[in-house]
C-alpha cells in the first residue's frame, strides 16, 4: 500500500507539472497577442526570430535546450524531468496557442484597455503555474534553473533571481536584438518574480495535498520514527 501511495502521488505530481506547460504558454500567448511587450524572455525570443527569421516557438525550444546544455556544466543538479519536458514542450504549445488565438481575435480588433487586460491575465497565469509546477518536486525548467542560481549568487530568493534575470533579458533583448517592448514587459519583469514569491505560500501547501506528497512526508516520518525506536 505504501508503494502504492507512492507511486500514485509521483503520477499526480508528473500530470501537474505537464499541465502548466500549456497553461504557462498560454499566458504567454496572451502577452504576445497584446503587442504592448510580452515578459523579456519572449521578447528576447522574438528579437532572435526577428534577426533570424525563425518561429518564436522554435527559438524558444533552441534557447531552453541551450540553457540545459549549459547547466550540464554549471549545476548539473538542477536538470531533472520539468527541465527536459518544458525544453520539449513549451515553443511548440506556445506556437498552438498563437495560431488559436489568431483565428479568434487579433490586436486591431482590440482596444487599448483589453490589450492591457490581457497582458495581466497573462502575467497572472504566469505567477499562479510558477507557484504551482515548482512544490510539485519534479524539477524546473530552464529559465527557473537560471533565476534559482542567480538567487542563490544573490543569497536571496528564486522571485529575486527571476526579477534580476528578467531585467537581464530585456537588456539584451533591446540594445542587442532590437526587440520590441512595453509596458507588458515592464510589468513582468517587476511583477512575475516578486508574485511567485507572494503567491507560494498560499499554494504551495495545496499542491502538496492534492499531490499526496503531505501523506509521503507523514509515511516517510513515520519509517524514520519505527526504524529509530527499533534501533
Amino acid at each position: 500500500m505504501k508503494n502504492f501511495k507512492l507511486t500514485k502521488s509521483y503520477i499526480i505530481r508528473v500530470l501537474t507539472m505537464l499541465l502548466c506547460i500549456p497553461a504557462m504558454s498560454f499566458g504567454c500567448a496572451l502577452m504576445v497577442l497584446a503587442e504592448l511587450g510580452s515578459d523579456p524572455y519572449t521578447s528576447m525570443q522574438i528579437g532572435i526570430s526577428t534577426a533570424t527569421n525563425i518561429e518564436v516557438g522554435n527559438i524558444s525550444l533552441l534557447c531552453n535546450v541551450f540553457i540545459l546544455v549549459a547547466f550540464i556544466f554549471i549545476d548539473r543538479k538542477l536538470i531533472s524531468l520539468a527541465t527536459v519536458a518544458f525544453a520539449a514542450l513549451f515553443g511548440p504549445t506556445l506556437s498552438i496557442w498563437n495560431a488559436l488565438i489568431a483565428n479568434f481575435i487579433t490586436v486591431d480588433q482590440m482596444s487599448y484597455a483589453a490589450r492591457v487586460g490581457a497582458v495581466c491575465l497573462g502575467t497572472i497565469v504566469m505567477i499562479i503555474t510558477l507557484a504551482i509546477y515548482q512544490p510539485t518536486q519534479t524539477g524546473i525548467q530552464s529559465l527557473d534553473m537560471l533565476a534559482t542560481w542567480v538567487g542563490r549568487l544573490f543569497h536571496s530568493t528564486y522571485g529575486t533571481g527571476l526579477t534580476v534575470t528578467y531585467a537581464t533579458m530585456l537588456a539584451i533583448a533591446i540594445f542587442i536584438f532590437h526587440a520590441p517592448w512595453g509596458i507588458g514587459t515592464v510589468i513582468a519583469t517587476l511583477c512575475v518574480g516578486k508574485g511567485v514569491d507572494l503567491c507560494t505560500p498560499f499554494i504551495k501547501p495545496r499542491v502538496l495535498k492534492w499531490c499526496l506528497m503531505d501523506q509521503e512526508a507523514t509515511v516517510s516520518q513515520s519509517a524514520t520514527a519505527k526504524s529509530t525506536c527499533a534501533e
